[in-house]
């Protein structure tokens, strides 16, 4: 999300202008200073507001900042949760290539004899096909 300061700017821009209007604006209506400074105190409750706006504002932006950090924590859980879901997929795919390496006799088993091979191949066949439903189970549960 591109974050644009243009609404700040402006915004700051209006403020000083307004400021140094009114400073221009009270300089040509009070020429002695003490009936300046009189006039002055009437805003004295104008910079209690603005203080308590700005320290909402604040307050506001702590808020968001914490409804930011809690979403973060959150996919940040989500990513470690697949990130280990496809580790255990991963292991499940490497005896998935384990097994039809066993049950394939040309596939590198020079040191075995096929009787040998055939002796456990129901075995690994099941292996093979649990590991199968396994990998269909996890998939079903991630949709």
């Amino acid at each position: 999300m591109k974050i644009s300061y243009k609404p700040l700017i402006v915004g700051s821009i209006i403020i000083i202008a307004i400021w140094a209007f009114s400073f221009l604006a009270i300089r040509m209506i009070f020429i002695d200073y003490p009936k300046m400074g009189q006039f002055g105190d009437l805003f004295g409750s104008i910079n209690a507001l603005f203080s308590g706006l700005a320290f909402a504002g604040l307050i506001y932006t702590i808020y968001l900042q914490n409804n930011e950090l809690k979403d973060t924590h959150d996919e940040i859980i989500k990513s470690a949760k697949k990130q280990g879901l496809q580790l255990h997929l991963d292991t499940l795919n490497a005896k998935l290539i384990a097994y039809s390496t066993i049950l394939n006799p040309q596939a590198g088993m020079k040191n075995r004899t096929i009787d040998e091979i055939n002796l456990y191949e129901d075995e690994i066949k099941k292996k093979f096909i649990e590991t199968l439903k396994e990998i269909e189970r996890i998939n079903m549960e991630d949709e």
